[in-house]
């Protein structure tokens, strides 16, 4: 008995079995009152056929290894198939991808994915086509794996990198897509996110006011000695130095400076100022 409102959940299983491909399994579910069998009922139908063509594509973890698969026998919609990876600019990131057909009949499936660009270079490589990227990165036309039986499949590989372009903390979204060419409706995709490592790193540079550039300094950092003599003719002669603070980091950054002078009068003009003698 189900008072007003209560409900109660169940489930079907259907497994095909001798089915043609692309014919349809009917199945009737019907509801009625016991009270009132003539009256109120109620029915629904849940259709089932085995797929002529379902294109699956998976990801491989980064680096070259393959062995297990994000996304193998998983489509989208609704599930979410993708691979997260923190990496430094410059340093080059490599995934496979595998797009296998999973369907009951032979079909061509058509596969595209994101472009490099604003600092990122994205390559595509097949291991008999080579550098597929330009066919990868035209969505009017796409790469083609060929005719693919069911359960076979082609691999393809993605080398990712960053530039000294790239802030630190972005991230990079790449998606790769792929499509049944003899039953459109049928895709499958998988992401692959690269997220740049925020790094932190001030550099000092010092000349004196006669030199015309930095160049103490420059691309160096502590403990490294980055020093600067100047000899003077008399005592009481005035030197002037420039300091220049640079953010060599990745990200935006706030730089503290602080000065130590030394038992001569020492004056920071750009700080207003001025120490008196053996101070800290």
């Amino acid at each position: 008995v189900l008072l007003p409102d209560e409900f109660k959940d169940i489930r079907v299983e259907i497994t095909p079995s001798g089915l043609a491909t692309g014919v349809f399994t009917t199945t009737y579910i019907t509801l009625i009152s016991k009270n009132y069998p003539t009256l109120m009922k109620d029915l629904v139908v849940a259709k089932t056929y085995v797929y002529p063509s379902r294109p699956d594509a998976a990801v491989g973890v980064p680096s070259g290894t393959k062995d297990t698969w994000l996304g193998d026998d998983v489509w989208y919609p609704p599930d979410e198939q993708k691979t997260i990876t923190d990496t430094t600019k410059n340093t080059w990131l490599t995934y496979y991808v595998q797009i296998q057909n999973d369907g009951a009949s032979a079909d061509t499936i058509t596969v595209t994915g994101t472009a490099g660009g604003s600092g990122w270079t994205i390559s595509y490589y097949h291991a008999i086509t080579g550098d597929i990227t330009a066919d990868m990165n035209n969505f009017s036309a796409g790469w083609s794996t060929g005719s693919l039986g069911s359960g076979e499949s082609e691999e393809i590989w993605v080398e990712i990198v960053a530039s000294n372009t790239v802030a630190g903390g972005s991230t990079k979204e790449i998606t790769i897509w792929c499509q049944s060419n003899t039953l459109i409706t049928q895709t499958d995709q998988v992401r692959i996110d690269v997220a740049i490592q925020q790094e932190y790193k001030s550099d000092l540079h010092v000349k004196q006011d006669t030199d015309p550039s930095y160049t103490i300094g420059l691309d160096e950092y502590y403990p490294e000695t980055q020093g600067i003599v100047v000899g003077v003719p008399v005592s009481g002669t005035t030197t002037t130095y420039y300091v220049r603070l640079e953010n060599d980091g990745n990200a935006p950054d706030s730089l503290v400076i602080t000065g130590i002078p030394t038992n001569y009068l020492t004056k920071f003009d750009d700080w207003n100022w001025e120490a008196p003698d053996n101070s800290t």
